[in-house]
């Protein structure tokens, strides 16, 4: 009896021991703060000594969540708004370089922030450091400051250029890259595409992006060790992906999915829009292209479009407007600053989705089973939109491509099909089938990294080769060169051996 009841002590004391921890995720971005927001307080809910650096500040106090707000963070995301609308325009080389300097000018303007100086300037100490991975890898550099296992998070699914840090495959073959509409089954000429752009991808990494962080890093970070001797020491890896949104692909032990960790169970509306539909007898149609696309800076042409298709509809429609007035809108559309998306999305009268495939929102529409109509403009929402057609629960239209007639048409077509409902439906029982919730699993992992002091024994040990020998190029090189030999020594005998028996005869 004494002894289960030690056992039993000893469980809760190692259940409720707190953890200080350092979360580093800036990026000005409202939707990304809403998903980073939800992790680090759920960690301060569970008792660890929480501490984030963020780009907005959270007005809902915590006695152990400590919030360092970048000063200029709020500027910074409405001029990015203005340009991702233009992105679509480019080319994918053109992107892939602005992809690259968006991350250099994002990190630096993170750590140069005054707030943030003046906190590394402080005596502080944490036991793990959780920081965002989105083209920063100088945020490694909080890692080497403290001293602690450092976990990256990131807000998208599995982009290429931060498999190599952990390890993991990701062969061109069957992993689309970032920008490109694709799935994992591609043709050969799709493939030979995907192929050039990894490789492109690869050699503005090395060559461009990674010697600008490794200048940040020591500018900020005086004496920290070069880049290359940092970026591979991961102990954990949270990506905001799954295999109902995203493709089935390889991961090393330490890459965690955790995609819908986000979602709220709580699908209470505000009584008027409760009541509003709750009246749309012949259904909803819900339309938001997210915080970091507001709708205020589309085109007059691009938004004359949506307002006369709209028009055309009986369904009512619920279009988040961020602008001070919209004109020549319909009857039958509703417009405001903000709705509760997940919410609105969870009232069974809401029929269609049409949205710019981020993904939260492509989380949040599966998880209620929502079929979606997208409009994707720049990153991963070209990729989000293309696996979504390719499963049947979604269709999309290119930006650029964007007119009255197909966009009607599309409405159209996913109303009165019923296979992208059931296909909708579907995706979500496999979402919602896991063996603990996704903010279980991430609560999980974490603090696994807490106790087990960094977990090395969960990191391949692919990281600590260099790319001659993760290739193997170095085993053909020596294959060629032992082959040529071989040939070339059995050559000799046989001369040597001829000969001798020419001379002997």
């Amino acid at each position: 009896m004494l002894y289960s009841i030690i056992i039993c002590f000893l469980v809760i004391v190692n259940t409720v021991d707190s953890a200080r921890i350092l979360g580093v995720y800036p990026l000005p971005s409202r939707s990304d703060f809403k998903l980073c927001d939800r992790l680090f307080r759920e960690l301060a809910l569970r008792g660890h000594d929480v501490t984030v650096i963020i780009p907005f500040e959270d007005n809902r106090p915590m006695a152990n969540f400590r919030q360092i707000v970048l000063a200029n963070a709020a500027s910074a995301s409405t001029e990015n708004q203005r340009i991702f609308f233009e992105v679509p325009t480019r080319n994918i080389f053109e992107k892939t370089i602005w992809l690259d300097s968006f991350g250099i000018q994002f990190t630096e303007m993170t750590l140069n922030d005054t707030n943030v100086k003046q906190f590394l300037q402080e005596q502080n100490s944490f036991d793990l450091v959780i920081v965002q991975y989105l083209k920063s890898d100088a945020f490694h550099g909080f890692c080497y400051h403290y001293g602690a296992p450092c976990v990256m998070f990131n807000s998208v699914t599995s982009p290429s250029f931060f498999r190599d840090n952990v390890g993991s495959i990701a062969s061109p073959a069957y992993v689309p890259e970032l920008f490109l509409a694709l799935t994992g089954e591609m043709n050969i000429w799709l493939r030979s595409y995907n192929a050039l752009v990894h490789v492109l991808t690869k050699l503005s990494l090395h060559l461009y992006f990674y010697p600008h962080q490794n200048r940040l890093l020591q500018k900020y970070f005086p004496g920290a060790p070069h880049l290359d001797d940092l970026i591979y020491n991961v102990s954990l890896v949270l990506l905001n992906g799954h295999t109902s949104v995203s493709e089935a692909i390889q991961y090393t032990p330490n890459t965690i999915n955790i995609a819908g960790f986000h979602v709220s169970t709580s699908n209470e509306l505000p009584e008027d829009l409760q009541r509003y539909l709750d009246q749309a007898v012949d259904g909803a149609i819900l339309f938001s292209m997210g915080s970091n696309l507001p709708s205020k800076y589309l085109d007059v042409a691009k938004r004359d479009i949506f307002l006369k298709t709209f028009s055309k509809l009986k369904q009512k429609v619920l279009w988040k407007w961020d602008g001070v007035r919209l004109p020549n809108k319909s009857e039958n559309v509703l417009t405001r600053h903000w709705f509760p998306q997940q919410e609105v999305l969870a009232h069974p009268n809401v029929v269609l989705f049409v949205t710019h495939f981020g993904l939260l929102s492509t989380i949040e529409s599966l998880y209620h089973a929502k079929p979606m109509l997208g409009i994707p403009v720049f990153a991963d929402q070209v990729s989000n939109a293309a696996l979504s057609q390719a499963r049947g629960y979604g269709r999309y239209i290119p930006f650029q491509d964007l007119s009255e007639e197909n966009f009607y048409d599309n409405i159209h077509e996913m109303l009165s099909n019923p296979r992208y409902s059931t296909n909708a439906k579907k995706q979500m029982k496999i979402m919602h089938d896991r063996p603990q919730s996704a903010m279980e699993n991430a609560m999980y992992w974490v603090e696994y990294v807490v106790r087990h002091k960094g977990a090395p024994h969960l990191r391949s040990s692919g990281v600590t080769l260099k790319w001659y020998q993760y290739y193997l190029v170095d085993v053909m090189v020596f294959c060629a060169a032992f082959g040529v030999v071989f040939i070339y020594l059995t050559i000799q005998i046989f001369v040597f051996i001829y000969q001798n028996v020419k001379v002997t005869k």
